[in-house]
């Protein structure tokens, strides 16, 4: 791996092994003040192949067209977004909550920002959600039911625009729709599971695939 930051310093990680190489990069990232760029994991063409999830960047092209265009259209982003993605392998796709954030724990710890926000519901949705995060969200629940986890994708986006939140920028008050997103299937084997499933994290529960209600 080849590490690098906008001052010009460069470090090259040559290691045992791809865990502990990003062990490495991430001590460097931390002296580097927080923020890297990187280049690793040079791989042939067939292992491209055999291990990419195809068509991502056609995906994030047309997922920001939706969130650019829809409303222009009197569509809801949401329904367009939803609709799209059950075309893709990203074959499920649903709002999982919705309401105002009533309170964000967030720390720095090893190299990630590790925290949790709690959501309190709004209109249809009733209770308060948590969604846990170690840089990405890992699980959402809602008074003790859990409504997805890791590897499915969990967003927070803005109730209006649609815009993804981060979790450096959550803060107290804003209005958030969860929505999470069933990942394809090369994600879900035995292989994949181990090493960025439930597991992988500390989390307790066992993964169990997202499947699209037909919720918006």
């Amino acid at each position: 791996m080849t590490l690098a930051n906008e001052h010009g310093e460069v470090a090259v990680i040559n290691a045992i092994s791809n865990h502990r190489m990003e062990w490495i990069a991430r001590g460097i990232t931390i002296r580097y003040g927080g923020c890297a760029y990187m280049a690793n994991y040079p791989m042939s063409g067939a292992d491209v192949k055999r291990t990419a999830v195809r068509g991502t960047l056609t995906l994030a092209t047309e997922i920001g067209r939706i969130i650019r265009d829809t409303v222009h259209k009197g569509e809801s982003r949401f329904d367009a977004l939803i609709e799209y993605l059950l075309t893709t392998s990203y074959s499920s796709a649903k709002t999982i909550f919705a309401g105002k954030i009533v309170d964000v724990s967030r720390r720095t710890e090893r190299g990630f920002t590790v925290g949790q926000v709690t959501i309190t519901g709004l209109s249809e949705y009733t209770g308060n959600a948590t969604i846990e995060f170690q840089n990405e969200n890992l699980i959402a629940r809602c008074d003790g039911e859990t409504l997805a986890l890791v590897p499915d994708i969990i967003s927070i986006l803005d109730a209006e625009t649609a815009i993804p939140i981060t979790n450096e920028t959550l803060r107290y008050g804003q209005r958030v729709r969860v929505m999470a997103v069933g990942v394809p299937p090369i994600m879900t084997t035995d292989a994949a599971l181990k090493q960025f499933g439930p597991a992988a994290f500390g989390l307790s529960e066992e993964y169990v695939r997202l499947v699209n209600d037909g919720a918006i």
